[in-house]
């Protein structure tokens, strides 16, 4: 967006709340709430996205009238619009900068193939993830199978970090036992 967003971008996004006596909360879910069949524009519907940071421009006007009981609204200036919130609790503009939007779901990952390579002693497991990350891989020996190192797949568990075959820990491996497999997934 723009460093001075004009006003009627904002009134044309159509995110909006009437305040009366208590604080009034917009939720927007994407740049701009309008239904592109329903518009005289080429729109298109642009989501907010996760682990992103938006510049959030607010314009208001009142609901004042006149001593006839006319409607002569008062307006914020584009000037005002342009300028930072700067202090909350007595904001000198509209303009709210930097507001993040957290990433709190966990990506999806896509088992692409998974082969046993070189001599039959090395598999090869190729994943992929729908948003940038890490992926860690490790493998277990399967229930019922002899001692060895390592856990078995019955004995992983989740309820508690100090034990061992904690889920994650052993899944990240250890550097010391050389039984780090991660790649990190670019977008």
């Amino acid at each position: 967006l723009s460093a001075d967003m004009p006003t009627n971008r904002i009134l044309a996004a159509s995110w909006s709340g009437v305040y009366s006596s208590a604080d009034v909360t917009i939720a927007m879910n994407r740049l701009e709430n309008l239904i592109p069949g329903l518009t005289n524009r080429d729109d298109q519907v642009v989501q907010i996205e996760q682990a992103t940071q938006y510049d959030v421009y607010c314009w208001s006007q009142d609901s004042a009238v006149d001593s006839g009981g006319l409607p002569r609204p008062n307006y914020m200036t584009q000037n005002y619009v342009s300028t930072a919130v700067g202090v909350p609790a007595s904001p000198s503009g509209g303009k709210t900068l930097k507001v993040w939007v957290v990433d709190t779901s966990a990506p999806s990952m896509i088992l692409v193939s998974h082969e046993a390579v070189q001599a039959e002693d090395t598999l090869h497991v190729t994943l992929q993830l729908d948003e940038p990350g890490t992926v860690w891989c490790q493998a277990a020996r399967l229930t019922g199978s002899g001692s060895g190192n390592g856990c078995r797949e019955d004995e992983l568990q989740s309820s508690n970090s100090g034990l061992a075959c904690y889920f994650e820990s052993f899944a990240k491996g250890l550097a010391s036992h050389a039984t780090v497999f991660q790649a990190h997934v670019a977008e």
